[in-house]
């Protein structure tokens, strides 16, 4: 008599391999997300010093009246 099962051994080694690759997968996940977080704070704080730049340069020739 032939039994088509797995036996405990097994299953619990696949389980094993499977938790590894998600914890991986995870840190990859999240390194990547810090990596675009900065970049995006980075980007937004170049923007708004480049503006306020352009304003300070400008000074009193916007044409405002005071």
């Amino acid at each position: 008599m032939k039994k088509n099962a797995f036996t405990f051994a097994e299953v619990l080694l696949v389980m094993t391999i499977v938790a590894i690759i998600a914890v991986l997968t995870f840190k990859v996940q999240k390194s990547q997300n810090d990596y675009l977080n900065k970049y995006m704070y980075y980007s937004a704080f170049t923007n708004l010093k480049d503006g306020v730049g352009e304003l300070v340069a400008k000074g009193n020739d916007s044409g405002a009246k005071e």
